[in-house]
């Protein structure tokens, strides 16, 4: 259990955030009774394992979160974000609701939106794109790479850099839809002008001109990757190596005072509080 101290304001202050256990009806509580708990402990206690977050202030808990997917998290916390906001502005607190299906389709944008919109029920493409071509991982003369072209004027600047510009101005694959709609006989016409040069190499000739792309990498080549843009990935802290914090704030930024901590190296400061 992680807990987040928003510091000291009305116990009267509630942000709930539902899921789909139904954690809160188990425990037969309501929005209403949550902040009169007397401690994060007692408030896990009722939820009964469900708990992964409590928000908190010195008496009350003030808020929880009881999530289980990373879109879900991502949903939680930017409303919970939204309804702090809104209390700092207006002295309103009020119900936050979050649920997993809602958070997965909304996770599958272009999916869902095509079912929606147009009544079309996708089916398994792998890691092509539902609506532009090409947009996916390609073979080339030493691996795949991923080439994500999202206009006509993108895949004009592709085709001459692959040799190829007569492809821009054939009427089977000049528009986004003349492409999606013949992408079985576009692709090997890209693939095998891809096949003459390494993946790295067609990195390079690409990124000039402007289309979107690059190399599936190892792990180990994305940190070097990252490493080679400047981006400074590792942070290292008491001798430990770890992975940036990837927000970067400008008046507020990310501190490492603490390396990861060793196993149980704080037990006995989190079992007192948990007992407390």
């Amino acid at each position: 259990m992680r807990t987040l101290k928003l510091g000291t304001f009305s116990p009267s202050v509630l942000v709930a955030v539902a899921t789909e256990t139904g954690a809160l009806a188990r425990a037969g509580l309501t929005v209403e009774e949550v902040p009169a708990l007397s401690s994060p402990a007692q408030f896990e206690a009722l939820m009964d394992g469900t708990l992964d977050a409590v928000i908190t202030n010195p008496d009350n808990v003030v808020a929880y979160r009881c999530v289980a997917h990373n879109p879900l998290r991502r949903n939680a916390d930017v409303r919970i974000l939204a309804a702090l906001h809104h209390r700092t502005a207006t002295g309103e607190g009020q119900d936050v609701d979050v649920n997993l299906m809602s958070s997965a389709l909304s996770a599958l944008v272009n999916q869902t939106s095509a079912y929606v919109a147009g009544g079309v029920v996708p089916q398994r493409m792998g890691n092509a794109h539902l609506s532009l071509y090409p947009y996916e991982p390609m073979p080339t003369g030493d691996g795949e790479m991923i080439i994500a072209v999202g206009n006509d004027r993108q895949f004009r600047k592709l085709v001459d850099v692959l040799g190829v510009p007569g492809l821009a101005d054939d009427p089977r694959f000049a528009t986004v839809l003349a492409r999606n709609d013949n992408r079985d006989a576009l692709r090997p016409l890209l693939v095998s002008r891809l096949a003459t040069k390494s993946a790295q190499e067609w990195f390079g000739l690409l990124s000039t001109v402007g289309v979107p792309c690059g190399p599936i990498n190892s792990v180990r080549e994305g940190v070097e990757l990252a490493e080679s843009l400047g981006l400074a990935p590792v942070v290292e802290t008491d001798g430990i190596r770890t992975v940036r914090n990837p927000i970067g704030l400008s008046e507020t930024p990310v501190r490492y005072a603490l390396a990861p901590p060793k196993l149980d190296e704080h037990g006995d400061e989190i079992r007192a509080w948990l007992n407390g």
